[in-house]
């Protein structure tokens, strides 16, 4: 199993289907999905990156040190199709819904809240990488770190 962070360097299937078949030396002769099968890690795993990383652009001051973010637990008290995290930032509420890349897949209750935080006035999206909730943030306007390519781990801009 591979760690969430070696996937964020190939946004695209495409482009982890030519790192692997470029290197079978280092990955051994597989098919993509088979590959993406056996290392694909858990949803949880990108959700951990991603709010590691939004706690560590707080400390930064990389968005507001006032920053209220947590991730939402499924139960029988919580509402059904709630994206997996939420923020509010700047007075906003901000919600990600986190999905594994390349086989991640919205369901249709899921799709339905998210246009109703919308609606609603908040900014909601899918999304599978750390890079994708700073995108997120730059176009809501509620980012203050550097825009060339922070990285996905939140350590330091380059």
């Amino acid at each position: 199993m591979k760690p969430a962070k070696f996937f964020q360097n190939y946004p695209t299937q495409d482009d982890l289907k030519a790192e692997v078949y470029a290197h079978p030396e280092l990955y051994g002769k597989t098919s993509i999905s088979q590959f993406i099968k056996d290392n694909l890690p858990l949803e949880t795993a990108f959700q951990a990156e991603i709010i590691k990383a939004l706690h560590s652009w707080q400390k930064k001051g990389w968005i507001s040190a006032d920053a209220l973010i947590w991730k939402q637990s499924a139960g029988v008290y919580n509402r059904n199709g709630m994206p997996d995290l939420m923020a509010i930032i700047d007075s906003r509420l901000i919600a990600f819904e986190v999905k594994r890349p390349y086989i991640g897949v919205a369901t249709e209750l899921q799709k339905k809240t998210i246009r109703q935080i919308r609606k609603a006035g908040g900014i909601a999206e899918v999304i599978c990488f750390p890079a994708d909730a700073q995108a997120m943030l730059i176009k809501a306007g509620l980012w203050r770190g550097p825009v060339a390519d922070a990285p996905e781990d939140g350590g330091e801009a380059e």
